[in-house]
């Protein structure tokens, strides 16, 4: 897992501005076009990136990024890496396409197992 904040993000700071929140770039993880080739995942596809403890479903976006590598964002809107997925980066996660019909987001835990 490869992960940094963006300049725009789920911060403090946007509280009250609708405005500039609204410029933030679009919450998406980043796989390199081999690995994700070897995954049978395309550009903008749908994806559930997997800890122990939670999963966040995000779409695709093929970009140079190191092999075997996924990129989430750190604390945006739609995946927060240290809330949901209650990991680091340099941690091992799971990605698997994420099930037909199911919103971009993270994925409630309940009754300690993730839904």
């Amino acid at each position: 897992l490869a992960s940094w904040r963006l300049l725009l993000d789920r911060g403090d700071l946007q509280q009250g501005e609708p405005h500039l929140a609204a410029t933030a770039r679009p919450t998406e993880a980043l796989m390199s076009p081999a690995t994700a080739a070897a995954q049978g995942l395309r550009d903008g596809d749908e994806i559930e990136v997997s800890s122990e403890i939670g999963r966040v479903r995000l779409p695709l976006r093929l970009a140079e990024v190191a092999h075997d590598t996924v990129w989430v964002p750190m604390h945006s809107v739609d995946c927060s890496v240290l809330g949901d997925l209650q990991v680091l980066p340099g941690s091992v996660v799971g990605v698997t396409p994420a099930p037909a019909g199911v919103l971009t987001g993270a994925v409630p835990i309940e009754n300690g197992e993730v839904a």
